[in-house]
């Protein structure tokens, strides 16, 4: 029988590693890319990890007849050309545990299929905050650019990052104790409804004029109930800076020895990854139970989002702040509503908030949006699109 004493991980911060850190800021560092080129096997691999079955993303037939004239990626696919490794810019703190606090996104053009891709990152902020999970935490915040093969930038992101101590997490419980949720026979037929019957606008218009009054609230999407199999699904497209096996996993070890959990039962080491799903390793950091990936969550976001706009809107800013983490057996509906339309610079835009809520009533993630939007002819003014218009290359 294990006592369960061993372990490695509990990390400290400390002022030297705070002053390290920060002598990262103001560097450019080139990303670590899972994808390069933007196949439409790999845009439908991450679409499929969303749960988006949107032919745009899939069908070159369906894409053929669209403005875009090809098989385009959704929105947050840009993720994979960041998402093979944590780079300098991520580091720093070794063996310090690291919790995803959300994402800020400007979409400026879509990524096509075909397309040859390039990212790099900057630290642009390092802050010491009080928290309820680990009493003190220090907060990344990490700039992406996304290139085209022509240097043009197609998106950005800014992505906050929380490290803090997992001994120190274990012991502010900030969680309640985790148990499975048990569905009932009718919530388990609502939710396969709600699968069945989501919106999705496609090829209708969805006009600047016609979008309903501040307040009213777009369709909502459900996904869940969250499991293992979901989340490997999401990595088989998205990558993991932290997925590695064998002699990759060893090596990574011998060079980040603070980068290795070791199993309390079986003394196996592995790597902060396993947190999303074994549950030892969840505890471990002060999480109740196995959770999910957060930028899986963010592109349910966005998927919401081009459902309710259709191929002739735009998604161009989004923001999504993950409040408490979305545990395995969890359901989210993801819900938004309007508020504000506005013209500006010629486009036709609309803002919105979002949320997102688990079966238990919890709001586990919220944000804000920005869409632009076709608008009608008017007498003696140019149709104003609202849409980014494919760059000449891509036809």
């Amino acid at each position: 029988m294990s006592t369960k004493t061993l372990y490695t991980g509990d990390a400290k911060i400390t002022d030297e590693g705070i002053a390290e850190l920060r002598g990262r800021m103001g560097k450019v560092y080139p990303a670590r890319p899972w994808i390069t080129i933007a196949t439409l096997d790999a845009i439908v691999h991450f679409a499929d990890g969303v749960g988006d079955d949107n032919p745009l993303f899939h069908d070159p037939e369906y894409a053929r007849l669209t403005r875009y004239k090809k098989v385009i990626a959704p929105p947050t696919f840009v993720y994979v050309f960041c998402s093979a490794g944590f780079g300098p810019a991520y580091g720093g703190l070794p063996g310090v545990y690291s919790l995803y606090s959300g994402d800020t996104f400007e979409f400026h053009k879509p990524v096509y299929v075909g397309g040859q891709y390039t990212a790099d990152e900057e630290l642009v902020g390092v802050e010491i905050k009080p928290s309820q999970w680990s009493g003190r935490a220090v907060h990344q915040l990490i700039e992406s650019r996304f290139y085209d093969h022509r240097g043009n930038v197609i998106a950005k992101r800014r992505s906050h990052r929380v490290r803090g101590e997992r001994g120190a997490a274990r012991e502010h419980k900030k969680y309640a104790p985790w148990e499975p949720y048990r569905y009932s026979k009718q919530e388990i037929e609502r939710i396969s409804a709600d699968y069945l019957n989501e919106f999705r606008r496609g090829a209708e218009v969805l006009y600047w004029e016609n979008v309903p009054c501040e307040g009213t609230q777009i369709p909502s999407i459900v996904k869940g109930p969250l499991t293992v199999t979901d989340m490997v699904t999401w990595m088989m497209g998205w990558g993991s800076p932290l997925c590695k096996t064998n002699k990759i996993a060893w090596q990574y070890y011998h060079k980040h020895p603070g980068a290795a959990i070791y199993d309390p039962d079986t003394n196996i080491p592995d790597l902060a990854e396993a947190a999303h799903w074994d549950v030892e390793r969840a505890r471990m950091g002060g999480v109740p139970g196995p959770y999910d990936i957060g930028p899986q969550r963010v592109s349910w976001y966005a998927q919401m989002l081009t459902n309710w706009t259709g191929d002739s809107g735009w998604l161009s800013k989004l923001s999504v702040q993950v409040r408490r983490p979305n545990l395995v057996g969890d359901t989210t509906r993801l819900q938004g509503k309007v508020s504000r339309k506005y013209l500006e610079g010629g486009q036709a835009l609309v803002d919105l908030e979002v949320w997102g809520t688990n079966q238990r009533g919890e709001v586990n993630s919220s944000g804000t949006a920005t869409v632009m939007l076709p608008s009608k002819p008017r007498s003696r003014q140019p149709r104003r699109t609202g849409v980014v218009k494919p760059p000449a290359s891509a036809a």
